[in-house]
């Protein structure tokens, strides 16, 4: 199996990010929100960057071994 490059799957994952969000502030419930939903959704959003960034931290130290074992398959 081949593994996409760490920065095409952050694009990946980035693009659908922000696809998601502006499809949500396109549909007219968004005009609806409260402050307070806003916010529990930007913190929801900020955890999701976190994620991402410890996701490709992970990648980054694992990457090496994986290749290595790979190429001994």
């Amino acid at each position: 199996m081949k593994l996409l490059p760490i920065n095409i799957r952050h694009l990946i994952c980035r693009l659908m990010g922000y696809a998601l969000l502006s499809g949500w502030l396109l549909t007219a419930e968004a005009g609806a929100q409260t402050p307070a939903e806003i916010d529990q959704l930007t913190h929801q959003w900020l955890a999701t960057e976190r994620q991402i960034s410890r996701l490709e931290a992970d990648w980054l130290a694992q990457q090496p071994i994986l290749e290595l074992v790979a190429g001994r398959a």
